[in-house]
């Protein structure tokens, strides 16, 4: 089932991504759910029996989850293996069962989303939970099908700036991809073909066609560091896990081990592999290994001297979220850190550990790292102004109650801004956009277009009544460029004091903090 719901993703990735409603670089839901499935895989590739492979198909999904779209899409995965490990894991799943698993994601995705909203993956999921139960597993399944469709064909009349951006949901239509490959898999034949008209569907093919790149150029299941990355399974029931990942410390870093009936899973990045191989011979035999040359370049981050991990987009940024103490894992639009990632980030972290998501997008997978380790707390900053404001409000002195508290006190006091060059055409909150101008964001909505759009800023701003403005410029702007911005901005508001810093982030020119 795994194995041809990535084969429906990766034939469709391009046009997944190309459903985004927003007409600049995103989250990349496509990326993001085929990110999970092949993690789920690689997890599942080498377990000696069924019952592990479900098990490990559950812990690698949620691990390789990125975005809010992995996340509910991990869920699936989760369910699967609830389902089957309470009645034993040999065995297809009959239709009851499947309505089972089906009911259960969405109950759990539900939960795993900080907002939910109809008109979304969320939704698809609930209609295809909702599908009739029929014995034939062929009737049962082309239901699902069906009622997922239906349901994303609605998505537009549910969620406005869908039907203004001419689209169905991207990720409720990577789940319908997902669920056709379960009907291939299990019926062993072609899913019936989609009969309903699906908005924006043929427009983002198209897209795709003309633009869309192939899964492994979009598709960075490593982050980059030094040396190598190790991958290795390895056969060691009653190994110590603690102790594992202390020597692996040792040798490298970006250190995860995740245990799953009587094998070790780990991963490391080295500037040799041979010593880690060795580590892992004297546990047991290695049953199975992924051992990459990575990117040299990318300097290793200090040892934070805060219990603080930040999310942030860019070498400038980066820079600023370690010379306040925090750690710093790599993310953003279009590269969201999945869950190992934040994990690794907070394991030589002294408890507890201020995750810091920075994103609407990462909430989700950061709320599922807190949840599958103790001592880690979820600040759900939104932006990256809101997480330096944030990372500025932690006293050490305080309690991890009182300083959650502060730091998102501090948070919700700022407003965030961008300034970002539209990558395609499109109408959104009534504001029409041609591909290549600037459009100027508020809390991620659309005020408008080039110097129309800072005049809407400046105006909400004035109302505002904020004091200090600190812009970020990006790796397509320039100092330059932002002190051009100031200018502009203290035209309209003379009294504003404002700061500018280096940021490096890859897809907005500007990034501005309003306090």
């Amino acid at each position: 089932m795994a194995r041809q719901a990535e084969r429906q993703l990766e034939g469709e990735l391009g046009v997944i991504n190309a459903l985004n409603v927003f007409p600049v670089p995103d989250g990349d839901t496509g990326t993001n759910m085929l990110a999970t499935v092949r993690e789920a895989l690689s997890q599942a590739e080498s377990a000696s029996s069924m019952e592990d492979v479900v098990r490990n198909l559950s812990v690698g999904a949620m691990l390789g989850a990125r975005g809010n779209s992995g996340v509910i899409l991990s869920q699936l995965f989760r369910a699967q293996c609830e389902v089957l490990e309470r009645r034993g894991s040999e065995g297809s799943l009959a239709p009851n069962e499947l309505g089972l698993v089906l009911s259960r994601a969405s109950e759990l995705a539900y939960r795993a989303v900080a907002n939910p909203v109809q008109g979304t993956m969320l939704s698809v999921l609930a209609a295809a939970a909702a599908a009739p139960q029929s014995p034939g597993l062929g009737d049962y399944l082309g239901g699902v099908v069906d009622a997922a469709e239906t349901a994303l064909a609605a998505t537009p009349d549910q969620l406005p700036i869908l039907r203004e951006a001419g689209v169905v949901d991207s990720g409720g239509y990577g789940l319908l991809l997902l669920l056709r490959g379960w009907y291939e898999s299990l019926c062993g034949q072609p899913a019936p073909a989609i009969s309903r008209s699906l908005l924006g569907l043929e427009r983002a093919r198209e897209q795709a066609a003309h633009g869309g790149g192939h899964p492994a150029d979009l598709i960075d299941n490593r982050e980059r560091a030094y040396g190598y990355c190790v991958t290795l399974l390895v056969d060691a029931p009653g190994a110590n896990e603690d102790e594992l990942r202390r020597r692996l410390r040792e040798l490298g870093d970006s250190v995860l081990v995740a245990a799953m009936g009587g094998r070790l899973k780990l991963h490391v990045h080295v500037p040799d592999p041979e010593p880690v191989r060795a580590l892992a011979s004297e546990l047991g035999a290695i049953a199975g290994s992924d051992i990459t040359n990575i990117d040299e370049q990318t300097a290793v981050a200090a040892r934070p001297s805060l219990p603080l991990v930040a999310v942030a987009a860019g070498e400038g940024l980066s820079r600023v979220f370690r010379s306040l103490g925090a750690g710093v894992v790599a993310g953003g639009p279009g590269r969201n850190p999945n869950t190992a990632e934040l994990l690794s980030a907070c394991e030589d972290v002294q408890e507890p550990v201020f995750l810091l998501p920075n994103d609407g997008n990462v909430i989700a997978a950061a709320r599922q790292a807190a949840a599958s380790r103790e001592g880690i707390v979820v600040v759900p900053t939104r932006s990256l102004p809101q997480g330096i404001a944030a990372t500025l409000a932690y006293h050490a002195e305080d309690s991890a109650q009182a300083n959650a508290a502060r730091m998102q006190q501090a948070a919700e006091g700022v407003v965030s801004a961008e300034l970002v060059g539209a990558s395609r055409a499109a109408t959104l909150h009534g504001i029409h956009v041609e591909a290549g101008q600037t459009m100027v964001l508020l809390e991620g909505k659309l005020l408008g277009v080039e110097d129309a759009g800072l005049a809407a800023l400046v105006e909400r701003i004035r109302a505002a009544g904020s004091e200090l403005a600190t812009i970020y410029y990006g790796a397509a702007a320039s100092q330059p460029g932002a002190q051009q911005l100031r200018d502009r901005l203290l035209a309209g508001l003379p009294e504003l004091q404002v700061e500018i810093v280096r940021g490096d982030q890859p897809h907005a020119l500007f990034i501005i903090g309003f306090e």
